[in-house]
């Protein structure tokens, strides 16, 4: 067990170790609930003095609650009100680059690193509830052990996609390095559970030309839809024959005057837009009917399956619909992303 207590930059202490079979009682001390002292409640009105926490039915604190002091000792004082409560979990641990630039300890070697590290992550989940999800930000010197530790501690099967962020450029300094340069941090992300289901906040997105065709006779069964491109449509809506005519027609910006006529023509028709798609490591099943497609040009084929929507099949590609795209943010039913 690390004690890993540095509270002030020049304190420089070297971290203190307790084993857990010689120093018992002192790690039975260190984890013990500890009392919480000096509580100031801010408000609109200025600070408050604290005289009860607001509670729900269950006891449990609703507040937002900022605690100052060491990190270990708080999360086991926590954990005996918010066990099993947390959704959400971010941290923002020692990078252990070997600059001691940071408030806190940030030259542990890898075993000591590791140590301290585990400590925290275990009582960390057990404060999650079971659709809870843990984020902690890295860079490139940890990556790798964090990734063991928490595969140890989460589970494999439980991690989730790694983030990776720009954090810096290679201008100045970098720009004469001899090796390659490191521009990248990471956020590593682990649900309690693997049947977690995130919940994406959506955003007003534009049409995309990726979805080019049209099918026209949406009615009709899915082996006679017959596609067409939605520039032909366009050019043919506005008399021309091809997009030479629409350029002598519409002069100078009449690619921005077709993508304008387009989007237009998407949204209204949203349910019969598609993109044709390329799928990523499909199932065996999909593949084969994305093989039967290439073969039969033109002609569309479903593959059907039991937990989810068929998948549509065209020339060697899948058909994705513009419908799919279409959020209500503040009350439109608008394309989104997330």
């Amino acid at each position: 067990m690390l004690g890993g207590g540095q509270a002030d930059e020049e304190e420089k202490r070297k971290e203190i170790f307790f084993n857990e079979v010689l120093a018992e009682d002192e790690i039975n001390r260190l984890l013990d609930p500890k009392v919480l002292s000096n509580f100031t409640r801010y408000t609109a009105k200025g600070k408050q003095p604290v005289k009860e926490f607001k509670r729900d039915e269950n006891g449990v604190i609703r507040e937002n609650l900022l605690l100052k002091g060491t990190n270990l000792l708080a999360l086991h004082t926590l954990k005996t009100q918010f066990r099993g409560q947390v959704k959400l979990i971010y941290i923002d641990p020692p990078y252990n680059t070997g600059n001691d630039s940071f408030g806190y300890n940030d030259s542990f070697n890898h075993s000591t690193w590791l140590t301290f590290m585990k400590n925290r992550l275990e009582v960390a989940r057990s404060l999650l509830r079971d659709d809870g999800i843990m984020f902690c930000s890295i860079n490139h010197i940890e990556l790798g052990y964090a990734l063991v530790l928490f595969d140890e501690i989460f589970g494999r099967t439980n991690r989730l996609p790694i983030i990776t962020l720009k954090a810096g450029t290679t201008a100045s300094y970098r720009s004469i390095n001899d090796c390659p340069v490191n521009v990248t941090e990471y956020v590593i992300a682990y649900s309690k559970n693997p049947n977690f289901k995130p919940n994406p906040v959506y955003r007003a997105s534009s049409y995309s030309e990726d979805y080019s065709h049209c099918i026209m006779n949406i009615k009709d069964k899915p082996a006679k839809w017959a596609l067409e491109k939605i520039t032909d449509i366009i050019h043919q809506m506005q008399g021309c024959d091809d997009w030479k005519d629409f350029r002598k027609k519409f002069g100078a910006d009449w690619k921005q005057q077709r993508f304008r006529k387009m989007e237009e023509f998407a949204v209204k028709n949203k349910n019969r837009v598609v993109s044709l798609n390329t799928l990523q490591k499909p199932s065996q099943k999909i593949q084969d009917t994305i093989n039967l497609s290439y073969k039969n040009r033109g002609k569309v084929y479903v593959c059907e399956r039991e937990d989810a929507e068929p998948i549509f099949c065209y020339s060697g590609r899948t058909l994705a619909f513009f419908s799919s795209k279409f959020r209500e943010i503040d009350g439109d039913l608008i394309p989104s992303k997330y």
